[in-house]
């Protein structure tokens, strides 16, 4: 043997076995050469004693120093993963550069490769080490063998296999006799006859006999990194996958899938103690898609394999440890993970098995996932967190949202909680800063901690960029750090309080309480915006900062439940001068929202809450609408609807409503408009009283001109009551009224009269018809639409569609057609047709006008073939010549042929026939 002095060198934690069975195997190796031909010495870094893996302190003879020539280091590596000693290293590094022989048992091999010995060398190590030798140094050929001998470095894979490799030093160093005969003192049989390379793999290690199940765990163990479906390893032990899994439960006890599984887990499980290799690479080296699915096994497994400090380990291995701030959501702190690893939140999130959207979502299995991945608290990560569950509703905080109202387009924040983030991390401010949940909703104003306003951070339509936050911090890190965005403070208002304590769950016993949140807080906005815009010049409108001050406003009233709000809306109505503006004016977007937009069952005691006050505050009757839908009957009468339905003067008739003690006394003071009485009641009241009025009463009751009167009077309609001789005749007004009401029930509400739309005067003269007519299509209910004019009143509120009382008119045959139709039918305006008629350039006709009996000019036949025959549109010229009248039009003016411009007039696109011929096109055959 080369040299007799072998000196070993205890690591922390040394593995008793190795370093006795190799001391056994040196004092047989003397007892059977008769003569001390070894001997050993213990040492350690410091020459203290050192524990062993039995917990047994074992005293050394020395330090770590330079060994005579000859000698013999061996390492005893132990279990535990801490690094080797530096000195230790340095040791070996000097030791190897004089040519000692160095040997390693268990798990030394790890040192020896720290120390840059095994670098392009064969060597071998304890099973439960050996993925964790292979993954962190690729250039080591390691073996699945009892020992190495590679020149001067040796290596043993723990366990008596330190007694194999002794005895193969002692063959070479002293012949095979010495060596067998040392053999024989220790009741040693050469099993795997002393020679390098006795593999022990699973199935050695597991006395795995079956020899198809023996092959099926060599391939398994082979292929851990690109796992083999059963199905492949079945066809290539040519048996079927029903055989294979027969044979793993009965010798096994487990399916080969599971136990394929426990094999990569345990490689992981190795790899994540031993190696420096980040999770992800642990995660791809066996064979695991995501370092969350290797996670899930784990846990799944059971900490009875696994321990849980191995996974606080994997994860403490990810270096994510972002705090998570308080009331942050979880797409806030994704990011900021993200970030931290310098990836967008999005692959980020693909790397870790999880999804962005899932995340935005709320999805709590992913939220829990990245709670597991952090660190943190998966409650108080899902705490402030919105929750999509169906269309664009989401939860949040037990409360119902709409996608509007939790997730707009714009992110809000409070700057003083942003710069707090940033000072009390030291990571960039971008990563420190964080999205709290309660900042989320719409209708939240204000941050309570520091009073000061949440203030719009940025806006994007994307939410995978919108919920980047980290990514958006970079931008604005600097505006918010330097004081760029704050704003005055102010003091929480009773809104604040109430919406603060909602988000908290703690509900108290206001009117608003009882209601879900958001529907709350946003009928509080609409009643504040309806009284500011009410009650405050229009010069002094909200600005988008003094939004707040429309949810406090209607807080004070809707808080203190439902007679406070119709005292309010009350107010808000005698502020107009009349009904007549309709609801829509006065309640703004509070009438319209409910009526039309906020149709949901969470809205429907505000709706039904406003509803009722109209019907009981508002003087509506027929041709009225309320909340959508058309008023059937009338409830009140105030002392204008009264008038319009006597027919008696308004001053009148209040004096004789006071006097019979109809008007109550709190209706003293009140506008005509708004001296309301029950209608039902008072019925009986004004059908006995008087209603005859002269006809310029009527008209001006009825709201037109006398000349309407008479062609009405004309035309059959509103004859006088009495007709006397000696008097000027009198009429019925509740008749005139009752004419008018006819007509506008069911009319829809316009209030900009647009296209088609005019009204009964303009209407008539157009057609050149009598009102009459028009009247009579509308009381036959012949003309589907009819509006009411908003704003105006009686006669002169009555719109109808032109265009649908030509085609119900019953014109006889004309022999022609109208100057107004013949310009219509050509492309002309009617102006150009009436001055081509009267200077003379087109012919025309003098007749009686079938309908009205009047003179008029119209053109026959013949004045409209000699018209054709002399002139052509732009419009028909190009229906002849196959073209577009765009790329006519372009022709025309290439050729520069001119329009008729009799005495320089402009008349439009009409050319002559000789102009066009010379120029441009010939028609043929002539016409």
């Amino acid at each position: 043997m080369a040299g007799d002095l072998f000196v070993f060198a205890l690591e922390p934690g040394f593995s008793a076995l190795s370093l006795f069975t190799a001391l056994e195997t040196l004092h047989a190796l003397n007892l059977a050469a008769s003569a001390p031909v070894a001997r050993w010495q213990l040492c350690s870094a410091d020459g203290a004693a050192v524990r062993s893996s039995l917990g047994l302190s074992l005293p050394v003879d020395g330090i770590f120093d330079v060994p005579p020539s000859g000698a013999t280091i061996v390492v005893v590596g132990g279990e535990e993963c801490a690094e080797a000693p530096v000195r230790l290293v340095h040791w070996l590094q000097r030791s190897a550069r004089r040519g000692v022989r160095i040997a390693g048992l268990h798990c030394a091999a790890r040192t020896l490769a720290r120390a840059g010995l095994l670098s392009g060398r064969r060597a071998t190590i304890h099973w439960r080490y050996q993925d964790g030798l292979i993954e962190s140094f690729p250039d080591i050929d390691v073996r699945q063998s009892t020992y190495t001998i590679d020149d001067s470095i040796c290596t043993t894979a723990g366990g008596t296999a330190a007694m194999e490799l002794f005895l193969a030093l002692a063959e070479r160093d002293h012949g095979e006799a010495l060596a067998s005969r040392a053999a024989e003192e220790i009741n040693y049989s050469a099993i795997r006859m002393l020679q390098e390379g006795g593999g022990i793999g699973v199935a050695q290690r597991r006395r795995i006999q079956h020899p198809k199940l023996h092959e099926a765990v060599r391939i398994m163990e082979d292929a851990l990194e690109n796992p083999v479906p059963p199905g492949d390893i079945a066809r290539d032990l040519e048996i079927s996958v029903r055989q294979l899994e027969r044979i793993f439960r009965k010798y096994l006890k487990t399916s080969p899938k599971r136990f394929y599984t426990e094999l990569r887990l345990s490689r992981a499980h190795r790899l994540l103690v031993q190696s420096r290799l980040s999770v992800i690479e642990i995660a791809i080296a066996c064979g695991f898609a995501t370092p969350l699915k290797a996670l899930g096994r784990f846990c799944n497994t059971g900490a009875s394999k696994f321990s849980f400090e191995s996974i606080a380990e994997m994860l403490t291995r990810l270096a994510l440890s972002a705090p998570l701030q308080d009331r942050e959501t979880g797409f806030s702190y994704l990011s900021r993970l993200a970030a931290r690893h310098g990836l967008a939140a999005h692959a980020f999130a693909l790397d870790f098995g999880l999804t962005f959207r899932a995340i935005i979502d709320g999805d709590s299995s992913a939220l829990a996932d990245l709670a597991t991945l952090g660190g943190v608290d998966p409650e108080a990560l899902q705490d402030w967190s919105p929750v999509h569950t169906e269309g664009r509703v989401h939860l949040f905080r037990g409360e119902g949202f709409h996608a509007k109202a939790l997730k707009p387009a714009t992110i809000r924040g409070c700057p003083k909680c942003l710069q707090a983030d940033a000072l009390a991390s030291d990571r960039p401010a971008a990563e420190a800063m964080a999205i709290r949940g309660h900042w989320l909703p719409t209708p939240a104003m204000l941050c309570l901690d520091h009073h000061h306003p949440l203030v719009p951070l940025w806006t994007a339509a994307d939410p995978f960029e919108r919920y980047d936050v980290a990514t958006q911090f970079r931008g604005i890190a600097g505006a918010i750090l330097s004081g760029a965005l704050n704003q005055p403070l102010r003091e929480p208002g009773s809104y604040d309080r109430w919406l603060e304590a909602r988000l908290y769950g703690r509900r108290g016993d206001g009117w608003l309480d009882q209601f879900p949140l958001y529907p709350a807080a946003h009928f509080c906005q609409l009643l504040g915006r309806a009284i500011f815009t009410l009650k405050v010049p229009k010069t002094r409108a909200l600005k988008p900062e003094q939004a707040w001050i429309a949810f406090d406003l209607g807080y004070r009233f809707a808080s203190r439940g439902e007679d406070a709000i119709r005292r309010v809306l009350t107010e808000l109505q005698e502020e107009a001068e009349s009904p007549s503006a309709g609801p829509k004016k006065i309640f703004g977007d509070l009438y319209d929202r409910l009526a039309f937009d906020l149709t949901s069952e969470n809205y429907r005691p505000f709706r039904e809450l406003l509803r009722d006050h109209i019907a009981s505050t508002w003087p509506l009757g027929p041709g009225d609408e309320l909340m959508g839908e058309p008023v059937r009957e009338r409830r009140l009468h105030s002392i204008l609807t009264a008038q319009k339905a006597t027919g008696i003067d308004a001053r009148r008739l209040r004096k004789l409503l006071v006097e019979a003690g109809w008007l109550a006394s709190s209706a003293e003071g009140k506008p005509n408009a708004w001296a309301l009485v029950d209608s039902n009641a008072i019925e009986p009241f004004l059908k006995d009283l008087p209603q005859k009025v002269s006809a310029m009463d009527l008209q001006s009751a009825l709201g037109m001109s006398r000349s309407q009167f008479e062609l009405l009077r004309k035309d059959g309609y509103l004859a006088p009551d009495l007709d006397g001789g000696d008097h000027k005749p009198l009429w019925d007004l509740a008749v005139g009224h009752k004419l008018i009401g006819d007509m506008l029930t069911g009319a829809e509400p316009i209030y900009l009269p647009m296209h088609d739309w005019c009204d009964i005067p303009k209407a008539a003269q157009r057609l050149r018809i009598g009102p009459g007519a028009i009247v009579a299509l509308i009381l036959d209910r012949k003309l589907a639409r009819v509006g009411r004019y908003v704003g105006k009143e009686g006669y002169a509120a009555i719109l109808v569609d032109l265009a649908e009382v030509e085609r119900h008119l019953q014109r006889p045959e004309a022999k022609g057609i109208s100057i107004e139709l013949f310009a219509k039918a050509n492309g002309l305006k009617p102006a150009a047709a009436s001055f081509l008629v009267k200077s003379g350039h087109i012919a025309s006709t003098v007749g009686i006008n079938p309908k009205t009996k009047e003179t008029q000019r119209f053109l026959s036949p013949s004045d409209v073939e000699a018209f054709n025959h002399r002139f052509i549109p732009l419009r028909a010229l190009a229906m002849k010549m196959g073209l577009s009248w765009q790329q006519l039009r372009l022709d025309i003016l290439a050729a520069r042929v001119r329009p008729f411009t009799p005495d320089g007039r402009d008349l439009g696109a009409v050319f002559q026939w000789s102009e066009i011929e010379e120029h441009l096109w010939c028609r043929w055959p002539r016409v």
